[in-house]
């Protein structure tokens, strides 16, 4: 049986009653209007609490208003032990007890809808971003004839595609350009998702011309310089390097076949 079916069963009916009158009190206490009714001896507390969800309370001096609706009705698990029915999605509010005034309790009730609105707006503005972003490197694919999944996979190797990456040596943005990159490729702002992307597939259509299409010399280029590509005549034998072009090559042909 669940909670509600106890309650209105008659188990731990006292300490629910108990618990109520507690709460008739704290509420007198903020000098609102008084709650219509009280448990009689007719009245189950299953029915009182249904009505107490249902109950509009305003507090006079301030205006500041509530309203309670079903979702706020509180029910024991066990006897003696309350809870309130939130949104398990949405963080618990803080129990009636631990409230120190009407307007404050107003505040608490609206939290849960704002931070509701709050997730959803996020949602939708990740999901443009990623649209836009998507947007971006195929128009600049075009524009400079580089396989859109070769720049996808580079993106997300070097930022997981975080406009806002910086790493410990001081690359930036999508594509990670160093300071001296970003000058040399006329790049003003790196921060920026489309002057990075813009600057950051130039440089690869660079390393691709200058190393005759090899993708994997040109990959190696863009993590270790093409100067060590052509001293080693070839990937250099770094370990950051060797990770690098494995790691993008495997997510390029993987997209590949998945077409």
């Amino acid at each position: 049986m669940n909670s509600l079916g106890q309650l209105q069963s008659g188990q731990g009916i006292a300490a629910i009653e108990s618990r109520v009158r507690q709460i008739e009190s704290m509420i007198a206490s903020f000098q609102a209007p008084k709650l219509q009714g009280s448990i009689g001896a007719n009245q189950s507390a299953g029915n009182f609490l249904s009505t107490l969800g249902k109950t509009a309370l305003s507090e006079t001096a301030t205006g500041a208003e509530i309203t309670t609706g079903q979702d706020d009705i509180v029910i024991p698990n066990l006897p003696g032990q309350f809870e309130p029915m939130l949104d398990p999605g949405v963080p618990q509010l803080p129990p009636l007890e631990n409230v120190s005034s009407l307007k404050e309790l107003s505040s608490l009730n609206a939290m849960n809808g704002v931070l509701k609105t709050s997730s959803v707006k996020a949602t939708r503005s990740e999901s443009a971003e990623k649209s836009s972003l998507a947007s971006l490197i195929d128009s600049l694919s075009g524009q400079y004839g580089v396989d859109n999944a070769l720049i996808n996979a580079i993106v997300k190797q070097e930022s997981g595609f975080n406009p806002n990456a910086v790493s410990s040596s001081g690359a930036v943005g999508l594509m990670q350009l160093m300071p001296e990159t970003a000058n040399a490729l006329g790049v003003i702002n790196p921060s920026d998702p489309k002057e990075n992307l813009d600057g950051g597939v130039r440089y690869l259509k660079q390393l691709l011309s200058q190393f005759n299409g090899n993708i994997p010399l040109a990959l190696a280029a863009y993590n270790a310089g093409p100067t060590a590509v052509k001293k080693h005549d070839g990937i250099p034998p770094y370990a950051e390097t060797q990770r690098y072009v494995k790691n993008i090559l495997k997510t390029y042909l993987s997209s590949k076949e998945s077409v």
